[in-house]
């Protein structure tokens, strides 16, 4: 699991994968996330980079990896 704000839930599934839930219905921030956007919730987001602090919706999901995608 990782440090995240009340209502969040957020974990890292081996070296390359962050997982992440907003479970709340206001908008937070994780910190300490790199990578690119594989799959969310919010599918507009599909590809886009996070650098240091992953921004979510009120209940939004996202996969985050290392990796690019394979599309």
């Amino acid at each position: 699991p990782l440090e995240t704000p009340v209502g969040v839930w957020a974990w890292r599934r081996g070296e390359n994968v962050t997982v992440a839930v907003n479970l709340s219905d206001r908008d937070q921030d994780v910190p300490s996330v790199d990578g690119t956007i594989a799959m969310g919730t919010n599918r507009t987001r599909d590809g886009a980079t996070v650098a240091g602090t992953l921004g979510l919706g009120a209940w939004e999901g996202v996969i985050v990896t290392t990796q690019p995608p394979n599309r």
